[in-house]
Parts: structure tokens; C-alpha cells; sequence
């Protein structure tokens, strides 16, 4: 019986050895996850289409820009642009930036038109406030506004993110 009580030691105590290390398989692990409270405790988050549903929706061939575009900024993730909407001969896309946050793009075919631009906004978004917006010489503002932005600094939506003056 001794024998037999030492060999069981010695399987338990050599499993234990053997497991000592082991994880569950990456592809069944979830990735870990983070987000921050701001100081308003609405959480931030990292992936722009988390609170830009546009970025979600499959490309297609309005989403490309034209070649004649505005130089597009070196933070936009490629081909990441969405067309959201057309007005005046203006075309609005929205994109997502390198670093988490988000872009949008103004283009207008009229070479002296002011409304060929693109800027890239921050990644601390909250859904009462607006991620970048530009103001033209003629006070107009333009402005990009997450899933869910209740309005208000007398902008208007034109399309569910893109608000204008």
C-alpha cells in the first residue's frame, strides 16, 4: 500500500509541475479591455466606431476619396473614410485617426471653394461634446459629433455625425 500511496503522490505532484504556467488558448482568452472615466464618469473609448456606427458600415465606392481631394492628414487610418453625406457640392467624410480618435474630411469640386479640409480630433469623447469642428471666414461652422449628440451651439444635423452652423 505504501508503494501504491507513493505513486499517487508522484502523479499529483507531477501534474502540478506540468500545469504550473498553462493558459487557456489565445483564441478563447478575451482580449483584455479598458476604458476610462472622464470627469463626467462617461466612459472613453478607444475604438471610433464604438461611437461612430458610420465607421462599421462596409466600404464602398462612394467612400473613396476623389483624387483631387484635400490632402488627407497622415493620422487617418486608410480607406477607414465613410462617406456620410453631400451638401451644397460639399461631400463630408468620416474616418478614423491612427491614434484612436476620429476625422473628418470636407471636399468641394470648385477649386476656390474654402471647404477642402480634413482635420483629426481627440480620442477623450463624450456624447455631449463635439470630437473637431472648423470654422470658416464666414463664421460657419462644421463639426463632427458622436452617435448620439444632443445638438445644441446652434449646430444642425446634416447626416447622423456631421452638424453644421
Amino acid at each position: 500500500m505504501r508503494t501504491t500511496g507513493c505513486v499517487i503522490a508522484l502523479v499529483v505532484a507531477s501534474a502540478a509541475v506540468a500545469l504550473t504556467g498553462c493558459t487557456a488558448d489565445d483564441a478563447t482568452t478575451p482580449a483584455p479591455t479598458s476604458t476610462v472615466s472622464g470627469p463626467t464618469g462617461v466612459a472613453v473609448r478607444p475604438e471610433p466606431s464604438r461611437y461612430l456606427a458610420i465607421l462599421d458600415r462596409p466600404a464602398s465606392a462612394d467612400d473613396v476619396l476623389p483624387d483631387s481631394t484635400v490632402d488627407a492628414p497622415d493620422d487617418l487610418v486608410p480607406n477607414s473614410q465613410r462617406r456620410a453625406v453631400v451638401q451644397n457640392g460639399t461631400v463630408y467624410w468620416v474616418g478614423a485617426s491612427k491614434n484612436g480618435g476620429a476625422c473628418l474630411l470636407s471636399w468641394n469640386a470648385d477649386p476656390d471653394s474654402t471647404d477642402n479640409w480634413a482635420m483629426c480630433g481627440s480620442t477623450d469623447i463624450r456624447p455631449e461634446s463635439i470630437i473637431v469642428s472648423m470654422s470658416g471666414d464666414d463664421g460657419r461652422v462644421v463639426a463632427l459629433a458622436p452617435d448620439g449628440f444632443p445638438g445644441g451651439e446652434d449646430l444642425h444635423a446634416i447626416a447622423p455625425n456631421v452638424w453644421v452652423s
